[in-house]
């Protein structure tokens, strides 16, 4: 394997989750949301709160989820290119990654299609890659460690190379 990344909401996000569902419990006497169907929805959130990421030499395998309620393999052959995401330091730079714009179109996290059209899997912060694909769409992998998922990648691409690298504002 080349390549391995799993990663979790913001604790943050996980508290706030907790401090839902101690409200609904106290809230349970409200007729239209049995507790135990308010419990039942946070705990596959919380489920639901992990994406993995894999690259080996066949593949760039992603899974959202601690059951993985979706999940993508991407034969190597299939990417034509791949770029830092908009709101990430570049591979080669040490700097702190920009702030997101939301004329970027990358709001929010989970599994969704961008405004751009790029279909894109995340679960923390603005930071990831773009993978343009053989049949014209683009991916968005989310990651913290933008940079090295991004060099593992033009690693094993079978056209490694400068070619198999595109700009963010292209990607």
């Amino acid at each position: 394997m080349r390549y391995a990344e799993t990663q979790f909401p913001d604790w943050r996000i996980c508290a706030l989750m907790l401090v839902a569902l101690a409200g609904l419990l106290v809230w349970r006497r409200a007729p239209r949301l049995p507790a135990w169907t308010a419990m039942v929805l946070l705990v596959a959130g919380f489920f639901e709160c992990r994406l993995a990421t894999r690259v080996d030499e066949q593949a760039v395998r992603v899974e959202f989820g601690w059951v993985p309620v979706y999940s993508r393999t991407i034969p190597l052959a299939d990417i034509v290119s791949v770029g830092t995401a908009p709101g990430s330091a570049p591979a080669s730079s040490f700097s702190s990654p920009l702030a997101q714009s939301p004329a970027a179109g990358a709001w929010g996290w989970g599994v969704r299609r961008d405004r751009d059209g790029t279909f894109a899997m995340t679960i923390r912060g603005s930071q990831g890659v773009v993978l343009t694909l053989r049949d014209g769409s683009r991916l968005r992998i989310g990651s913290q460690e933008p940079g090295a998922l991004e060099q593992a990648l033009r690693h094993v691409l079978p056209t490694a190379g400068p070619s198999a690298r595109c700009p963010a504002s292209a990607c």
